[in-house]
């Protein structure tokens, strides 16, 4: 029972004018009392009930009253409930009793403030100056106060720090014999550590000795204190230039060296401190100069900020737990550190994992392997592949688009395919920013794009599944590991993989469903921000359906966009496939006839790895237009096998060509005049104009022929006019001279 817990009963008075206790004036308390010599007990004792002496006893109340009668304590007799009762002097106890009622009412260890208890002390009569103990306990580290803790009780309940004086041996050890009986073991107490503890309080004065004293020397070296300043300035600037050097160099080695500094400066080696005293000055000097962790900056300089962050560094937490799963998503690539056959069995190969994965739930929802190295194709067919994934809650619905996603800095990301290329954009449609519209996030309507920050792995959560994959995936099957450097890989690995002793290519891909299966099921920690539920259970209880795309537009978008450009006779060129392909490339679709010569760009998308196929959009509009196909009219030269590509793309040209003499045989047989039949009614509105003016049609007639008749009386006929005037022109044009002037 603790003071505090305690305030109505009696507590020691150690000396102070105590109240009247036990009902009877001080003076009635017999002489023989007073000349009893207990250590630590004032001279006004405590006196106690029947009851509270049985429990200090062990025995019954019967018990107690049997050994008043027969005068083994010292007793009296008051006025109480029920008649007259007895009253033991506490002194007169054995000594197991007194020391185990002093326990009840001073309690020092169990939280309980010290001062409660000195306060009622008489400084004025205590042998030992205690009125700095709270300021020491308030100020001594933690370390140091284990001493003061062991012992002040103690010292405090025998009365010590009055008196200045241990009770006698035999007396000591019956004390201590009680104390340590209910005491875990760092609380008890030896009686060989008491007397010179004692001795060095009262030669203080104070309670000064009872607080440790380590770490006094905390950053000072004596075995430097030893040489020469100069000497020292140089030999331990040299420790500490080669250990914090990024070359990293053992510890042993640069103690050697500055060890050579030392011998030139006339500093023999014998004189120097041991290599891990240079060690512990240099993260004492760091952590008390600038504040942070002496050992983080040193693992900083010699290993790099990458090492340093994975070990030491702080990392943002981001609180997911506000937003619905499948409304997040992250991606990352990853190389395996496992090494598997090849499709084709003959050789083996380390695959490349392109991965989405919802912050929300940690559940992974889509996944591409690749042998190469990623590329932003990949990424997109992890995307869609993500989007079209049943969503593993409504039958047949797909997870559909996320509301925001949130990539790595790499080229492959900050793709104009993709993204978009922007490092941070919020995309609206509608923007005149047409890389946005036109990226796969734009197209499918994704609202928000965010970069992680550079080179700081801890910002993905991504980074972390990867690393559950390493422990357990591609340990967990051994065969084929490569291990994550040269070191790692033993003869027994490097063997296993020379003999092609892996794991054949479907096995592996099974193999690598049943961990993700198994690690979407697995119950979390629950102490863990999903609280012990697995994957799926977050997915299932938070999830909100987001919006689905159709399966022939996921199929469209599987590419990367081309350049805006025209449509000419035989297509669209796409220059950026034959780089790749290191061949021609015209794609033709059959409705590109109507986009030639309009003066519009086109723009396809296409997957540059397998180009055969290209979506066509409006450069301007973003209006779908319809598919084509990768060099439609080519045929190669007097190739016989090439027959049927040749009646394909010469039966495309003329179909071609008889839709549009159809078109133009349509149009002429259509409604509508000719040209001569609107000249006709031009001359009939001419007639009447006219008619209306003059009152009759001037007929715009030649004068009308003299007949020439001759001897015969033959009148010239047409014809015959003709032929004389064109003799009549020839001969004027003969009497012409090739100088005159026209």
């Amino acid at each position: 029972m603790s003071f505090s817990e305690n305030q109505g009963l009696e507590v020691p008075t150690f000396g102070t004018k105590g109240r009247n206790q036990g009902g009877n004036p001080s003076e009635s308390v017999p002489a023989a009392v007073k000349d009893i010599k207990r250590k630590g007990l004032s001279e006004n004792s405590i006196w106690l009930t029947v009851k509270q002496g049985g429990s200090l006893l062990g025995i019954t109340d019967r018990a107690v009253k049997k050994n008043c009668k027969a005068g083994k304590y010292v007793t009296t007799m008051v006025d109480g409930n029920g008649g007259r009762q007895y009253r033991i002097l506490l002194s007169s106890l054995p000594e197991k009793a007194v020391m185990k009622w002093r326990m009840e009412k001073v309690d020092l260890v169990g939280g309980v403030d010290k001062m409660d208890v000195l306060a009622g002390v008489d400084e004025g009569e205590m042998a030992i100056d205690l009125s700095d103990v709270h300021a020491l306990e308030m100020e001594t580290p933690k370390y140091n106060k284990k001493k003061f803790e062991k012992y002040f009780p103690f010292l405090l309940s025998i009365g010590f720090f009055k008196t200045g004086e241990l009770p006698v041996y035999s007396e000591l050890l019956k004390l201590l014999d009680v104390w340590n009986c209910d005491r875990p073991k760092e609380l008890r107490i030896n009686y060989k550590s008491l007397p010179p503890l004692a001795k060095k309080i009262r030669l203080d004065g104070n309670a000064q000795s009872l607080f440790g004293g380590y770490g006094k020397n905390r950053g000072r070296s004596q075995a430097f204190d030893r040489i020469d300043i100069d000497a020292r300035r140089e030999i331990y600037g040299t420790f500490c230039k080669n250990y914090m050097s990024p070359s990293a160099p053992a510890l042993q080695t640069c103690w050697e060296v500055a060890a050579d500094v030392g011998e030139r400066l006339g500093v023999p080696r014998e004189q120097l401190p041991i290599p891990s005293t240079f060690e512990r000055r240099l993260v004492n000097e760091l952590t008390e100069q600038h504040g942070h962790s002496g050992e983080a900056i040193i693992y900083r300089a010699r290993y790099g900020d990458a090492a340093y962050k994975r070990k030491y560094g702080n990392f943002v937490d981001r609180d997911w737990s506000e937003i619905e799963a499948g409304s997040r998503w992250v991606f990352d690539h990853a190389q395996l550190d496992l090494m598997v056959k090849s499709p084709s069995g003959d050789n083996v190969i380390r695959f490349w994992m392109t991965a989405v994965l919802d912050v929300r739930s940690w559940k992974l929802l889509y996944y591409v392997l690749k042998t190469g190295t990623p590329n932003s194709q990949d990424i997109i067919d992890a995307y869609l592949g993500a989007v079209k994934a049943p969503n593993g809650i409504t039958e047949g619905r797909q997870s559909g688009v996320p509301y925001g996603v949130y990539l790595d800095n790499g080229k492959d990301f900050r793709s104009k395919a993709f993204s978009g290329k922007n490092k941070k954009v919020r995309i609206e449609f509608g923007s005149a920013d047409k890389d946005k519209i036109r990226s796969v996030l734009g197209k499918t309507q994704c609202q928000e794009v965010t970069f992680a920050i550079p080179f700081n792995p801890q910002a993905k959560p991504i980074e972390r599944w990867f690393r559950m994959m390493h422990d357990g995936f591609e340990r967990v099957i051994g065969d084929g590991y490569t291990g994550t450097n040269a070191a790692a890989r033993t003869d027994e690995l490097k063997e296993k993989i020379k003999q092609l002793d892996v794991l054949d290519y479907d096995e592996f891909v099974w193999a690598l469903d049943a961990f993700i299966h198994y690690q979407n099921n697995k119950p979390s920690d629950k102490r863990s921000k999903r609280q012990g539920l697995s994957a799926n259970e977050v997915w299932a209880r938070t999830y909100e359906q987001r919006p689905e795309l159709p399966d022939d537009i996921i199929a469209m978008m599987q590419g990367r966009p081309g350049k805006e450009k025209q449509i000419t006779p035989n297509g669209y060129k796409d220059t950026e496939v034959e780089k790749k392909t290191g061949k021609p490339a015209v794609y033709w679709g059959h409705w590109m006839s109507a986009w030639i010569g309009n003066g519009k760009k086109v723009y396809p998308v296409r997957n540059i790895e397998e180009p055969e196929r290209a979506y066509f959009f409006d450069a301007e509009t973003e209006e779908f237009l319809g598919s084509g196909h990768i060099n439609f009219f080519e045929v190669r030269a007097f190739d016989r096998t090439d027959d049927e590509r040749f009646e394909r793309a010469w039966g495309t040209i003329k179909q071609i060509e008889k839709a549009g003499s159809r078109a133009i045989k349509e149009v002429q047989g259509g409604p509508g005049l000719t040209g001569r039949q609107v000249y006709r009614l031009r001359v009939d509105d001419l007639k009447q104009q006219r008619q209306l003016e003059h009152g009759h049609i001037k007929e715009n007639t030649l004068p009308e022929a003299k007949k020439k008749t001759g001897t015969d009386g033959h009148v010239l006929s047409q014809t015959e006019r003709d032929a004389m005037n064109d003799r009549l022109n020839k001969a004027a044009l003969r009497q012409i001279g090739d100088e005159d002037e026209w």
